[in-house]
């Protein structure tokens, strides 16, 4: 009777000891992770762009008409102030035809003196005088235009400012009108223009807010606004221009390269992930492990993304009735995964 109940005490032992084992294993093959739960946000999508910063009051400087440059006296980066001389045309030819323009004009100016006399004494007709007249008339007006271009055959500083790029060398031939300097005023005033597609300008609001931030200066973020929005498509590109206007700042330089986020559109009740819940991604789709089966497997679903914006992934569909997601240890998990709730862990790992 006594080995009966060894026996038997032994078979309970043996059994209860393969459960115990089987109950660890299946503890051992679980991988611990950490869940969070969904949130739902109103969230601002920033449109992603990027371009030069450039004085708002930045323009193009030319003689009135051509001829040869004789000198040129500033350089690119230099600061000028208002009425200086800063290129000036060879005046040989020009004050030529100023001289040409006042000879014919005390040329016309005699004759008509000369006629308006014999007119009071009936020498001449009526006609003669009117003749003569129209003649001074004309010979006025292209002296006036001589030393109108004589006037405009140097550039002068509009004010206060800097020179942007120069064109042109000494003794080179220039047309009427041809750009010689880019000039732009001293000032608090800069810009910023950037091109966005068609389904962006939708978005885009005159004073809608914008970050800019600058290669050159990377450890600063500007405040900008946008100020204009162009309301056709650029023939060549497809894309739409909007200007963004900053706050002036010492530091900046035109031709400065840019990037920025311009904050419009509002998107409402937003279901919000941390990004490190996404597994892969592919455009616009991507997928996330959720807990199922009371939090004891991983289960891989599909997503919509609208959009990442920070740490944040803005899920449009997939998560409907699901209020948690898996972030630490997604990178060892498969679909059906037997997994183990451990939001304390700092790094996941899989228990042998």
């Amino acid at each position: 009777m006594k080995k009966i109940l060894l026996y038997l005490f032994l078979l309970l032992f043996v059994f209860t000891s393969c459960k115990n084992d089987d109950k660890k294993n299946e503890v051992e093959k679980s991988i611990p992770v950490k869940i969070e739960k969904i949130e739902v946000k109103n969230i601002i999508i920033p449109i992603h762009t990027s371009g030069k910063i450039s004085s708002q009051s930045e323009m193009k400087l030319s003689f009135k008409t051509g001829g040869i440059v004789k000198r040129v006296f500033v350089k690119e980066g230099e600061t000028v102030k208002h009425g200086q001389v800063l290129a000036q045309l060879d005046l040989s030819e020009i004050k030529a035809k100023v001289n040409q323009a006042k000879a014919a004009f005390n040329k016309a100016e005699r004759d008509f003196n000369r006629v308006k006399s014999l007119y009071k004494d009936s020498v001449v007709t009526l006609e003669q005088l009117q003749d003569v007249t129209t003649g001074l008339d004309v010979a006025k007006s292209n002296l006036e235009i001589a030393n109108f271009n004589l006037n405009h055959s140097k550039i002068i500083a509009p004010s206060n400012g800097r020179i942007l790029k120069r064109f042109v060398e000494e003794n080179e031939l220039v047309a009427p009108g041809t750009p010689i300097i880019i000039f732009g005023s001293k000032g608090n005033s800069w810009i910023m223009k950037v091109a966005v597609t068609d389904k962006d300008i939708a978005k885009v609001k005159l004073k809608d807010r914008a970050s800019v931030s600058i290669d050159a200066l990377p450890n600063e973020i500007f405040n900008a606004k946008v100020s204009q929005v162009a309301s056709a498509a650029n023939p060549y590109t497809g894309t739409f221009e909007i200007e963004l206007s900053l706050n002036g700042n010492p530091k900046l330089v035109s031709g400065m390269i840019a990037s920025a986020e311009i904050f419009s559109s509002t998107i409402n009740n937003a279901k919000v992930i941390p990004i490190k819940a996404l597994v892969d991604a592919d455009g616009k789709n991507g997928s996330v492990f959720v807990p199922v089966n009371n939090n004891t497997n991983a289960k891989k679903i599909n997503i919509e993304i609208t959009g990442i914006v920070g740490n944040n992934v803005i899920v449009k569909n997939g998560l409907d009735s699901i209020k948690e997601v898996i972030t630490d240890g997604v990178e060892y998990l498969t679909d059906g995964q037997k997994i183990r709730i451990n939001n304390n862990i700092r790094k996941p790992e899989i228990l042998n």
